[in-house]
């Protein structure tokens, strides 16, 4: 289900073809928290996304196909913009799989914040 409000729709998904593809390019983070991050990190990424050549786009294409994005692969990168572009999927990395921010509680068996995970 989708709001009829069409602020709310262009927010989600974009104005066109390119703004949708640009949203489902960003980090998951970015999107799942949307107004967190929209005034820093993932306007950084934005800025960065909109000076990618088209060949720069394809190789970022590329590698989120490939799933998740690690130092090796932003390693093997040649441009520096998509490096830095790249960074942000690592930051992401480590806000969702950092062993220190969750434990499970074994009664449960759900996820429990720790004190460094607040």
């Amino acid at each position: 289900m989708v709001s009829p409000n069409l602020e709310f729709f262009h927010a989600a998904f974009g104005q066109n073809k390119e703004d949708f593809v640009r949203i489902a390019s960003m980090p998951e983070h970015y999107i799942i928290h949307r107004f967190k991050y929209n005034d820093n990190q993932a306007a950084d990424w934005t800025t960065l996304f909109k000076k990618l050549t088209p060949n720069q786009k394809n190789e970022l294409y590329c590698i989120l196909d490939e799933g998740r994005v690690t130092q090796t692969i932003i390693a093997c990168v040649k441009s520096e913009r998509l490096k830095k572009l790249l960074a942000h999927y690592i930051d992401e990395d480590k806000l969702t799989n950092n062993p220190q921010m969750f434990r499970r509680n074994h009664e449960t068996d759900k996820p429990e914040k720790t004190a460094q995970g607040r």
